[in-house]
């Protein structure tokens, strides 16, 4: 079976220019003030993406948000969820997490993090995925949420569907999130069929990084 072609849809661009980049980040930041923003970046290896997401970090905490950043690593590419791991236990370790009053929103770093002693071991993951929105939609709710994930080559097919899921999940939270990953190692996979997804549904816009873009490491 040929391999699909990359997804063709007004929402995906190349930005050329490190500039113009950072004008769409405080685009899409100003935006995501009223409801939820997808922003993709994707590009192979060298092309500026965590020098970007550091860009996107700051012009974020310049404007009072929270961020919780999440990286996918090829260590832990089959582990369900880690990149979603990765960015609670972050956010555990850099910032004092407020109370939930959403029980099930409260459930989900329980859910997720074996040291909270609870397991999230047999639970459905229709629920799972309710959780994690709802816990993410209670951490924007008081002055907006920037959701970076990078890596997302390396993240597990679990963690690609619950993206998806939050791309429609969480459309009037003032949250945006932020993705990177490596086009070139998408084909065929689940981050294939997420990248198809998000152009298909409308829900997000991916900016394809090229070298003649001359944005920095």
């Amino acid at each position: 079976m040929s391999a699909r072609p990359p997804p063709q849809s007004p929402l995906a661009r190349e930005i050329v220019g490190r500039a113009a980049l950072l004008e769409r980040f405080d685009e899409f930041l100003d935006a995501a003030t009223t409801d939820a923003r997808v922003i993709a970046l994707a590009g192979d290896a060298g092309l500026g993406k965590t020098r970007l997401v550091t860009a996107l970090l700051e012009r974020a905490r310049e404007r009072s948000r929270l961020v919780l950043l999440g990286r996918a690593s090829p260590l832990e590419a089959a582990l369900p969820l880690g990149v979603f791991q990765d960015a609670l236990r972050e956010e555990r370790r850099t910032a004092a997490a407020a109370p939930i009053d959403d029980p099930l929103a409260a459930r989900f770093p329980g859910l997720l993090l074996p040291e909270l002693e609870a397991s999230g071991s047999g639970v459905d993951r229709g629920v799972l995925f309710e959780a994690a929105a709802r816990y993410l939609c209670a951490r924007a709710a008081p002055g907006g949420l920037v959701l970076i994930l990078e890596d997302l080559h390396w993240a597990d097919p679990t963690s690609h569907a619950l993206v998806a899921f939050l791309a429609r999940a969480v459309r009037d939270s003032p949250l945006l999130m932020a993705l990177t990953y490596r086009p070139s190692e998408a084909e065929g996979s689940s981050l294939d069929d997420l990248r198809h997804q998000l152009a298909r549904e409308r829900l997000g816009e991916e900016v394809r990084l090229e070298p003649s873009a001359s944005l920095g490491r």
